[in-house]
């Protein structure tokens, strides 16, 4: 209901609402991730109306593309390729920078020699005969899709679309893989040329002009049992004593990921939200998705050195670490209703927060919802009591013990 909803909002979205989209972006002089010129999203992704358009108009782009399976380069292409994998109805799988995720991964070094990281994918989720789809939000050089096309290729699978929010053609017709991008059907919404002039992709009128494609009809009613059975839990990852918990199974089902995503919003379906404040990594999984599904705006909660613009953040900690996480400070309004996404709430740390930092904007935190909550190691927590006080709605997808980790443990093998 709530999609139908959504598909009567954006049916009027044209190319000149795109255009007027523009004065939503801002460019950076230096983007937090490589140093050199960057692009400030977060002026579309809080505005549900344009939001939801783009992902209905990237649907349209790939609906008739024979794709089996949705990439998404993390941190926010995650953002954007999620609710377009469920629209489609196809498998969403996660690739990263390498060290970042456990399990049986493939790996290639992104082309870049000023550069030492690595992507990397979960190899059972790749078959020799796949059709794939690859989505980030910026495409720069194009050295990372190039990299991700080779490793995909190496695995026998076939590259059917490569698309992005907003690519820089002048840089990427000056690298190497320029070349191979034509041989592929690329889509963006903007252009930025010269590193400082935004304009409109000239090809997008013609998928703004067809036909809106109908969500896709789930059969999406999966027990406890059966969710629990989709995830792998993996001991010392990223440090001793931790259990990392890996739901790459449950994105890569997108029955089970449109259940999960259903049920965490459950509780807060009558509510009133304002925005959903998804945080990075993985609360992307499920916030993006979430937020389209609610038809609200999504503020991103990351660590502050990972922001662009002007943030506003607080310290946390976490079991195995501490650090900022930030907000950008014009992205949430005196009085707005925000309902926080995480993937996992162990001690509260992060959750918390959060919580402060939507506070200290004059907002109102509405609820929590997280796929996971241990809930031996919250109750004993502080913060645990301290949410209690303040009569904070949460919600959990699974609530498991630590015990119960351990044991998915002993059975998960690299």
């Amino acid at each position: 209901m709530l999609q139908k909803k959504i598909i009567s909002q954006t049916c009027s979205f044209s190319t000149n609402i795109a255009r007027s989209l523009i004065n939503k972006l801002t460019l950076n002089t230096e983007s937090p991730y490589k140093g050199g010129p960057g692009v400030n999203l977060d002026s579309i992704f809080s505005d549900p109306f344009a939001f939801n358009a783009i992902i209905d108009t990237l649907v349209n782009f790939l609906a008739d593309r024979k794709i089996t399976k949705i990439i998404g380069v993390a941190d926010r292409g995650i953002t954007i390729a999620a609710p377009v994998a469920l629209r489609l109805g196809l498998p969403l799988v996660v690739a990263g920078k390498a060290g970042k995720m456990p399990g049986t991964m493939v790996s290639v070094h992104i082309f870049d020699k000023n550069s030492k990281d690595r992507l990397e994918i979960l190899k059972e989720l790749i078959g020799p005969e796949d059709k794939f789809a690859l989505i980030d939000d910026t495409m720069t050089t194009g050295l990372t899709m190039a990299a991700l096309s080779k490793l995909l290729e190496d695995l026998g699978g076939n590259i059917q679309a490569i698309a992005s929010l907003v690519r820089f053609p002048d840089k990427i017709k000056k690298s190497w893989f320029y070349p191979k991008i034509k041989d592929y059907k690329t889509f963006s919404f903007y252009d930025i040329i010269d590193c400082h002039k935004i304009t409109l992709n000239k090809d997008i009128h013609n998928y703004f002009m067809r036909n809106m494609c109908e969500p896709t009809k789930y059969n999406s009613n999966y027990s406890v049992e059966e969710l629990i059975n989709m995830i792998k839990v993996f001991p010392h990852v990223p440090y001793e004593g931790i259990l990392w918990t890996d739901f790459s199974q449950i994105l890569a089902n997108p029955n089970a990921f449109e259940h999960a995503c259903n049920q965490l919003i459950e509780p807060f379906k009558d509510e009133k939200i304002d925005k959903v404040l998804p945080i990075a990594v993985r609360g992307l999984h499920f916030g993006s998705v979430i937020a389209s599904k609610l038809g609200v705006g999504q503020v991103i909660a990351a660590k502050s050195e990972r922001l662009p613009g002007v943030v506003i953040k607080v310290p946390y900690g976490m079991e195995y670490n501490s650090a900022e996480l930030g907000i950008p400070i014009h992205s949430i309004r005196r009085g707005d209703k925000i309902l926080i996404v995480d993937d996992i709430l162990a001690t509260g740390g992060t959750v918390d927060a959060a919580v402060k930092l939507v506070e200290s904007l004059g907002a109102i935190v509405v609820g929590v919802t997280c796929a996971i909550r241990l809930s031996d190691v919250f109750n004993q927590s502080p913060i645990s009591k301290k949410f209690g006080k303040k009569g904070l709605v949460l919600s959990t997808l699974l609530n498991l013990s630590e015990t119960d980790l351990q044991k998915k443990a002993e059975f998960t093998f690299f």
